[in-house]
């Protein structure tokens, strides 16, 4: 009785597995680019500094404004206190801007930019 070996190819088997891994990453892009972390926050807070739906900025009652917060500082949940210091009221002239999530948080970015 004869037994042969059988040999595998560590180039066919790497190969196989980075062109899986490349098929798994595109799937998990979109047509606007890949999210990413924004350099601002875009949060609406009302005269006392707390942090309120964004419809109230939208609907420009005068009441409410919006302010900007730079990547890095962790925006509160709705109906918490801003740290209204670590933010300004002029809308950032550069870089990208996201509204992070009501649970708070930061805000990511799918292709919405200062300025525009």
């Amino acid at each position: 009785m004869t037994t042969t070996k059988t040999r595998r190819s560590r180039t066919v088997t790497t190969g196989a597995v980075l062109a899986a891994l490349v098929l798994t990453l595109t799937a998990c892009t979109d047509d606007e680019g890949d999210e990413q972390n924004a350099d601002y926050s875009e949060v609406c807070v009302d005269e006392q500094g707390q942090r309120v739906d964004d419809d109230r900025c939208d609907d420009n009652d005068g009441h409410h404004t919006w302010m900007w917060f730079p990547y890095g500082y962790a925006v509160p949940a709705h109906g918490a206190r801003v740290d209204t210091s670590k933010g300004v009221t002029v809308r950032p002239a550069s870089g990208t801007i996201a509204r992070p999530p009501i649970t708070g948080g930061f805000g990511t970015y799918r292709g919405t930019t200062a300025g525009g």
